[in-house]
């Protein structure tokens, strides 16, 4: 049926009855055929038609507009009674009614300082200004949220006491002064906590002039860096990674400072370049801090500028130490000091060894690290001056890395007093790391050295073997270790090797990979022994005070032995020979980790190291039964690293 010849009515209104009728007046077919010649009566029918339509047409259109006009109405006050109700839910809602106290702890949460070191001079700070990505400044960015906000935040001089500073920045888009201002109004009185650092650091410009350094650095910077310095007196940590001429009074913009509040300092400026001892007035203001207890010097300002040492510190780390004499006045009139840190301990003759009639005593001193040149005996003379009754952490490092070759007749054993010199620590050592390269030790002497330190909690040390293989005073040390099991009444803690290790860490060097399968069989088998559910079957849980937690076990393959990671005299179980197996050998032997299956570097089964097919359920079973061993060939470097392990931080472990 044709659609003209229907009469259509639309409605307009379901609650009036309002419509719209449109007849659907014919038009006859024959009168739409192109060949057709129209007559007079149809034209004149046509056109009524199409006066029709176009009133029906216009009848449409303000039907639509009204009704739009009716809608974008209702739109309005909809959108209205939207704003209304959430203005009234925001009233009622749970986030309303947090306590400021809260408020407090999230917003304190946003602007704390994320540490990436203990000296790492480019801690991600709240108030960041930067060359480099974009400047950050979250309190500022918070109180511009909400009133609410902005009340809470001002009123914590603590959330804007950070501020770290890029003086290499050059950033136009952003009025780095104002902020500043914006910051130290809003901190008040708070103790402030400063970095300041240069992101192009140019040791090459050393010996440049304090006016040449200071033409170099843009104008605002300047500024800016000198807007620092006049609230500096009320800095309490102060960390500074720029030359020492940014020091000086023509750049700072002040000649005199005073810090009565600062208790940290870690610096890595290159002071002893300073020819006319132009910063000198700033190291002496820190020196004479009377709250400064925390020191961190990469360079150690010169004698010849004539400043008194600290006196009142409790943690100091340095640098380079050429001769002992300084260091140990240093220490002398610092006897509180409890974490002390060398990173290169050096003598040049044994002249530069300060003669003294008795020893000197250091009765705070618990945690001790030093990274010395060679010999050991550099070392042995430091020990030999100081008793340290406390002492809690010791960790002795050497300069050559575990990646470093090492020829033959480079290796030598420790003097023979090195062992007697730790015992003398037997009653407080609990944290042991001897890195000293190129060192190997005699079958029994880690043993012997161990068995002196019954309250060795964690343990870790190199070795180097005098030929390719497993070393032997491992093998001796691993066997030592081991728990036998028997009558728990007739065994003491003096028959079992440190009753309290927890977590212990090997690394071998020199070491040949035919031998992997014996040392790793040697590992498992010491730390099943002395795994919890081991000592509770032997009865020994209160003999050995503590079950191993934690086993690292790294080694360097000797680079002149083949690669062979396991040795099959006959084909494997599942039908492959050796030969078809050569790149599970090549996986086994290229760095994986052998642990439990989640902490493996390759989750497929192809990447998966041989030695675990052979150990995995031996490790996994020692995990869950809360022993956890990691196995790994190429060690990494330990260098200055103080944390081992995933989760292991020495600074923590003591507090």
């Amino acid at each position: 049926m044709n659609d003209d010849n229907i009469s259509r009515r639309t409605a307009l209104c379901n609650h009036c009855d309002a419509f719209i009728e449109d007849p659907g007046s014919p038009t006859p077919p024959h009168i739409l055929r192109s060949d057709h010649t129209l007559t007079g009566a149809e034209t004149t029918h046509i056109r009524a038609l199409i006066e029709e339509d176009e009133r029906l047409l216009k009848e449409y259109e303000e039907s639509i507009s009204w009704h739009r006009n009716v809608a974008d109405k209702v739109e309005r006050a909809r959108k209205t009674v939207e704003e209304r109700l959430r203005k009234r839910r925001v009233v009622v809602s749970a986030l309303r009614r947090l306590p400021v106290e809260v408020w407090d702890e999230i917003f304190s949460l946003a602007c704390q300082t994320i540490r990436l070191g203990e000296c790492d001079y480019r801690n991600d700070y709240p108030f960041h200004i930067t060359d480099k990505g974009h400047t950050r400044a979250t309190a500022r960015s918070l109180s511009l949220v909400c009133a609410a906000w902005r009340q809470i935040i001002t009123s914590r001089p603590r959330l804007w006491a950070a501020i770290s500073f890029d003086i290499h920045n050059h950033r136009s888009d952003i009025d780095v002064r104002s902020l500043l201002r914006i910051y130290f109004k809003y901190s008040a009185t708070a103790p402030l906590e400063i970095s300041i650092w240069d992101s192009n650091i140019d040791y090459g410009t050393i010996f440049t002039s304090v006016r040449e350094y200071h033409d170099r650095l843009d104008k605002t910077v300047v500024e800016a860096y000198q807007l620092i310095f006049q609230h500096i007196s009320r800095c309490a940590k102060l960390e500074l990674q720029v030359n020492w001429q940014a020091l000086s009074q023509s750049v700072t913009g002040i000649s005199d400072m005073s810090f009565p509040l600062l208790h940290s300092l870690s610096h890595d400026v290159n002071v002893e370049q300073d020819q006319h001892y132009e910063s000198g007035w700033f190291w002496r203001a820190v020196r004479m801090a009377p709250n400064l207890t925390c020191v961190f010097e990469e360079d150690s300002v010169p004698s010849h500028f004539g400043i008194p040492p600290y006196t009142s510190f409790t943690k100091l780390r340095l640098g380079d130490v050429y001769g002992l004499s300084g260091l140990c006045n240093t220490l002398c009139l610092n006897p509180r000091v409890e974490v002390f840190s060398v990173r290169g301990l050096r003598m040049w003759n044994t002249a530069e060894h300060p003669q003294s009639a008795h020893v000197m005593e250091l009765p705070s001193l618990r945690d001790l690290k030093i990274y010395c040149g060679h010999p050991m005996e550099e070392w042995l003379h430091f020990v030999e001056l100081f008793r340290m009754p406390v002492l809690n952490s010791l960790w002795i490092g050497s300069e050559l890395s575990l990646d470093d070759d090492v020829s033959e007749h480079q290796y030598h054993t420790p003097p023979a007093s090195f062992t007697s010199k730790l015992h003398h620590f037997a009653n407080s050592l609990q944290f042991l790391s001897l890195h000293y390269n190129p060192v190997y030790y005699n079958e029994p002497e880690i043993t012997n050295l161990v068995k002196n330190l019954p309250n060795l909690v964690h343990f870790r040390f190199t070795t180097f073997a005098k030929v390719a293989g497993i070393s032997l005073c491992t093998t001796h040390f691993l066997a030592s270790l081991q728990v036998a099991c028997g009558n728990s009444d007739a065994v003491s803690s003096s028959c079992i090797l440190a009753p309290k290790l927890e977590r212990l860490e090997i690394r071998e060097f020199n070491f040949c990979p035919r031998s992997e399968t014996e040392l790793v069989e040697k590992v498992l088998a010491m730390a099943s022994s002395r795994s919890a559910s081991a000592l509770r079957a032997s009865g020994l849980e209160k003999v050995a005070s503590r079950s191993l937690s934690r086993v690292y076990l790294w080694w360097k393959e000797d680079d002149s032995s083949e690669v062979h990671a396991l040795d099959h005299d006959s084909d494997s179980e599942d039908g492959h020979s050796t030969s078809e197996s050569d790149s599970d050998n090549k996986s086994a032997s290229s760095g994986h980790l052998l642990s439990a299956s989640t902490r493996l570097h390759g989750t497929e089964p192809s990447c998966r190291p041989l030695l675990y097919t052979h150990f995995g359920a031996r490790i996994e079973a020692l995990e869950r039964d809360g022993t956890i061993c990691s196995i790994e060939r190429k060690a990494m470097q330990w260098c200055d690293d103080l944390s081992v392990g995933d989760d292991f931080d020495l600074l923590k472990f003591y507090q």
